[in-house]
């Protein structure tokens, strides 16, 4: 083959690449906006009023964008999370210094959390369990869900992301040991469930 001509082979291979890719994030964008209005109506159980509507798409949207990078990049953009804490935080101020007081400490101990969880798990695999953005993404869900919400986010996120993990396998498709699952929008998941629906009940 000459040299053209595998020019030419290579960029119509790259561009389909592109095109599937393209397909599969958008996709992704459906599958996820419809899990998330899903849920949202569920929980709600009928059209909200226009304050709570507008924190519910600004929430899902965060969350939705923060799912979306995870996936495709294995990260979780400090811009995303961080306004979704500027939005858990400006929700509780507007009960009065107690309530963002309770809001802040609980998103410090969700970041502590996740960060001492996964540098405890690096230094006893050497490898890299949970990544800072996790730990970022589930303080900012303190901020949101308080303190008592915590362990439901977390509890959520794990079951989903065991499930998940569950269905690859069924489907022929086993993850290997040193792979890393996004496990972002499995965290991202259980804060939109208990932000709607609140703690599970033990």
């Amino acid at each position: 083959m000459s040299a053209p001509r595998r020019q030419q082979t290579k960029r119509r291979g790259a561009t389909n690449q592109e095109a599937r890719t393209t397909v599969h994030v958008h996709a992704q964008t459906i599958v996820l906006a419809l899990l998330y209005i899903v849920s949202g109506w569920h929980f709600v159980g009928s059209w909200p009023p226009p304050p709570l509507l507008i924190l519910m798409v600004a929430l899902a949207t965060l969350l939705i964008a923060a799912s979306l990078v995870d996936i495709r990049q294995q990260r979780l953009p400090d811009a995303i999370n961080a306004g979704i804490l500027a939005l858990g935080l400006g929700m509780a101020t507007l009960g009065g210094a107690e309530s963002a007081a309770w809001s802040a400490l609980a998103a410090l101990a969700g970041f502590a959390t996740f960060y001492l969880l996964g540098l405890a798990y690096q230094r006893w695999r050497g490898v890299s369990g949970l990544g800072l953005g996790d730990a970022k993404l589930l303080g900012a869900a303190g901020s949101l869900v308080g303190l008592a919400g915590l362990p439901s986010v977390v509890l959520i996120a794990a079951a989903g992301a065991l499930l998940w993990t569950l269905l690859l396998t069924l489907a022929g498709r086993p993850m290997a040991r040193d792979e890393r699952i996004a496990f972002g929008p499995f965290l991202a998941l259980g804060l939109w469930i208990v932000w709607l629906h609140g703690p599970l009940s033990w």
